[in-house]
């Protein structure tokens, strides 16, 4: 997670020049991925807020990502990363303390 968490706070500071030598067009493109990379491990620690904000971050910025692979691979994690948040939240929690 912290280098997620890392890699999100450096995005705003690559540029797309900074990508073109190796053929990446748009820094842009790189948020969706960063935002679900987060929303995927915040979920997995049970951070069911920390995951839908990136989840919501993420899915805001999908309009970077073009119509190939990659895209497609970023789409359908987000997917897979909703389903399984929404099944969490149906989930029954641990038992209240009494």
């Amino acid at each position: 997670m912290r280098w997620d968490e890392a890699a999100l706070a450096a995005y705003p500071h690559v540029s797309d020049e900074d990508l073109a030598p190796v053929g990446i067009p748009s820094a842009r493109g790189l948020a969706p991925s960063l935002h679900l990379n987060l929303a995927d491990g915040y979920l997995r620690q049970g951070r069911h807020q920390e995951s839908r904000q990136h989840l919501e971050a993420a899915t805001g910025a999908l309009p970077a990502l073009g119509d190939d692979a990659y895209g497609e691979l970023v789409r359908d994690g987000l997917a897979g990363v909703a389903e399984r948040l929404h099944a969490a939240k149906d989930a029954p929690g641990p038992p209240a303390a009494v």
